[in-house]
Parts: structure tokens; sequence; C-alpha cells
């Protein structure tokens, strides 16, 4: 294609783009920071419609009981893209919503992650598989703080285990600097946090629903310190530190999914947390609130040259 027809391609679907954007909105979401982010996108006619918490709780509920489910990803991490399509269905079963209305929905979740218990079998192919399990919002303050405490054990867990597989066994040398060394640290997901978000979204004048899930896997060093006894605090002050931290900034735990909200730069430096990425992909701080804004453009971007070429 040449230079002519590409910017030619790409001012048609800039166009195609601001069509949607005067299109009627409709968010599955009570959230203002989604409801702005749509605004400083460029939206404009939105009108929010939450889903009862009975969408997303059957949804998971049908994703952890389903039958013959992968043993890496027994809750999937596709649950929220799963859950933000089950708000759209919701939404356009019980609203009238026009044809030509853009509709999207958006789900965040932290994921914890477990080893099989089946780890020390005499089975050679079970031996460091583990369980991803999406995080749901916690149900008491006592909920919330037990929460917080089994994702901080369970990557303290994880970590340990990293030492004893990666760095005394296989790679004596790890620096953390090389490539290789890098994807051995995003490819043992047990020792760090990820945090998932799917989005779903129905074009104006289309009858599919599209979903996509974006994946932030982030390294809590602050775990790493205190097990290595390079932090004098416990396990048990830093889970302390974490929910009392909360408290303070105006969070209610409750309202989080998982429990620890990272999108709190106090928090988030309780945790000492670093992003890991592999590629040159930018996490802005719209990831961390539950609206990842450059994957969402670039959505647009493709199903707009899509739908001209």
């Amino acid at each position: 294609m040449s230079e002519f027809s590409k910017n030619n391609l790409e001012g048609e679907a800039n166009n195609v783009i601001e069509i949607w954007k005067q299109s009627p909105v409709f968010l599955a979401s009570s959230s203002e920071f989604r409801l702005n982010s749509l605004k400083k996108i460029g939206f404009k006619n939105i009108r929010t419609i939450a889903a009862p918490e009975s969408v997303e709780h059957s949804t998971l509920s049908d994703i952890i009981n389903s039958p013959g489910g992968d043993i890496y990803n027994k809750h999937s991490c596709s649950a929220p893209a799963d859950i933000a399509q089950a708000k759209i269905e919701y939404l356009l079963q019980h609203n009238n919503v026009p044809k030509d209305a853009f509709v999207c929905a958006v789900d965040t979740m932290p994921v914890m992650f477990r080893f099989n218990e089946t780890e020390t079998s005499s089975t050679p192919t079970h031996s460091g598989w583990y369980f991803e399990q999406q995080l749901p919002k916690p149900s008491s303050e006592e909920d919330a703080k037990k929460m917080i405490a089994n994702i901080i054990d369970s990557i303290k867990n994880g970590y340990l285990r990293f030492k004893k597989e990666y760095i005394e066994k296989r790679s004596p040398e790890f620096t953390g600097d090389k490539e290789v060394d890098l994807m051995q640290r995003i490819g043992y997901p047990p020792k760090n946090l990820r945090i998932n978000t799917g989005v779903a979204i129905r074009l104006p004048n289309t009858a599919d629903i599209d979903t996509f899930t974006v994946e932030l896997n982030l390294e809590p060093r602050a775990i790493y310190d205190i097990v290595d006894g390079k932090n004098p605090l416990t396990i048990e002050q830093l889970v302390e530190d974490v929910y009392t931290t909360m408290l303070e900034e105006g969070i209610d735990p409750k309202s989080v999914s998982g429990a620890i909200d990272y999108g709190n730069i106090k928090v988030r430096s309780i945790l000492g947390v670093t992003e890991l990425k592999l590629t040159d992909d930018d996490f802005s701080e719209d990831v961390y609130f539950g609206f990842p804004k450059k994957q969402f453009l670039n959505y647009l971007k493709y199903k707009a040259k899509s739908s001209i070429s």
C-alpha cells in the first residue's frame, strides 16, 4: 500500500470513529472514572446503566463451575471480558437500546495464583502447575483483610518457589536485566500480581459484541525484599499497612475487586510495585482504574479500518 493510500485509509478511519462518537452511547457501568474516560476520548451523548451485581456473580460462577476447565486457568483469565459481555447482553435485554448506539462495558479483576495441590504428585506433568483465580469484591471487612493476606502470602510462597526453581537451579546468574530473565519473571506468574481488564463493545448498527482483554503484570518488590531479609517488615505488617492506608485514603476495600486498590499510588509504593513488560506497550494510569484507554483506542482504529478496507 502506498503512503498516500495509507494516509487516506487513516483519514477515513478517523471519520468513522468520529461518527461513532456522535452516536448515543450506553455504558454498562456506574463508574464515574469510566464515564469521564469516554468523555475525554470524545464521546458525548452517554447514558450509564449499571447491570446488577448478580450478572457478575452468575457469570463468574458459570466459569468456575464449567466442566473440563483448563487446569492452568480454572477460573479463566478471560473472566473480566466474559463479565463485560454479560453486562452488555443484560443491558440490551432490559433496556430500549437503539441499533445505532455505541454500547460498551469494562470489568477489571486482579488475579491470585495458587500452585496445583498435586504438584508433589508422582505424575511429572503435574509439577509446577497452578490455578489462576479471579478475585471478586470481598463481602465484608473481615473478608477483605483475609483476601489481602491471602494475595500477599500467595505471592510470598510463589517467590520462594521461584527462587528455588529458577535462581538456585536453572539461572544461578539471574540478574533481572536480560530479556530471558524478564521472560522467566513474567512466565512465572505465582510470584507476580496480575490485573486483567476485559472490554466488551457493540458498535453502532451491528449485532456482534466484541471482547478483548488487557493484562498488566506487576512485581511487588516489597514482598520479595521481606523474603530476602532486605525489608525489616513482616508479611503481617505489610498486610496491615496496605489495609490501613486504603482506609486513610478514603478507599473502601469492599468496593474493590481483590480488596487491594492498585490505582492508589501510596498502596503501590507500599508494595514496591513495578510493571513487567516484554514489549514497548504502554500502560497508563487508566489501566489501574479500570479503563485501558490506549488499547480501547487501538480497537476503535482497527475496527474502523476493517469497516472500510
